[in-house]
């Protein structure tokens, strides 16, 4: 049987929720590789597929921070649940294409 204390740490375990996405650039729809997405202290860098995917989270609101050397950066809001993976693509233009528009 187990314990209080341990069904206590198992179920906050389990309450715990995902976050993933993909980072794309807006003009060309191509995966942006190594921007970095934070949700307060966690982090994760984009592969070179654009994925990123940050996990431990507790549910909640969250504002998520996207940046790199090529990316502006953004900052989105977001609701995670509990227990849940959340979805949350970004599509942004590259610091270049900026320069030429």
């Amino acid at each position: 049987m187990m314990s209080f204390r341990r069904l206590l740490v198992h179920s906050a375990a389990l309450a715990l929720a995902v976050l993933a996405g993909h980072v794309t650039d807006a003009t060309t729809g191509q995966p942006l590789p190594n921007v970095t997405i934070a949700i307060g202290s966690h982090h994760a860098t984009s592969d070179a597929h654009g994925a990123y995917r940050l996990t431990g989270l507790a549910p909640g609101r969250y504002t998520l921070k996207a940046s790199s050397d090529d990316v502006p950066p953004q900052k989105r809001d977001v609701v995670v649940k509990a227990a849940a993976q959340t979805t949350l693509d970004l599509v942004n233009s590259t610091r270049n294409e900026e320069r030429r528009q």
